[in-house]
């Protein structure tokens, strides 16, 4: 019994050890590691999105010096307080919620039609577009085709 107490013992030390050397030595990497861990995870998700710069490597992508801006529709616009899927009744704040959703942006006819923000996000805010630019690559394929630039989506990238 002794023995397997100064193992133990000696097995807690040397973690507390390891511990200790991983974050005096891989501070950042260990953050990191914890950030990438935890960075779906509910009560995170909206902060860790809002500060990505802080967590992972960054390159500034220089704005246009002719950027395009949306006009806001003239049209009133609300989203409806329900909608139907499979068979069930869904009240759309609720889903919004439901689905941690931080903002959402309509934009018909080179307007914008609807803006909705939550989470303690505002029109300003940085957040990341993971799922917002494949829809906006979508888009731009899909134009790149009817303009003649890209021949088929059967294509590879690696005919252009």
């Amino acid at each position: 019994m002794k023995v397997l107490k100064k193992i133990l013992k000696s097995f807690l030390v040397f973690i507390v050890i390891a511990c200790l050397i991983i974050g005096l030595f891989f501070r950042q990497e260990a953050y990191r590691l914890y950030k990438v861990m935890t960075f779906f995870e509910p009560e995170n998700i909206s902060e860790n999105f809002r500060n990505t710069t802080h967590i992972f490597p960054t390159r500034v992508v220089p704005k246009s010096t002719h950027p395009y801006r949306f006009a806001y529709s003239k049209m009133k616009f609300s989203l409806p307080v329900s909608f139907k899927f499979k068979d069930s009744v869904v009240n759309t704040k609720s889903y919004l919620d439901y689905t941690l959703t931080d903002a959402l942006l309509i934009i018909q006819h080179d307007s914008i039609k609807y803006e909705y923000y939550n989470n303690g996000f505002h029109a300003n805010d940085k957040h990341i577009s993971f799922s917002m630019s494949k829809s906006v690559i979508s888009a731009l394929i899909g134009i790149a085709i009817e303009e003649g630039y890209i021949k088929s989506i059967e294509n590879t990238v690696t005919d252009y």
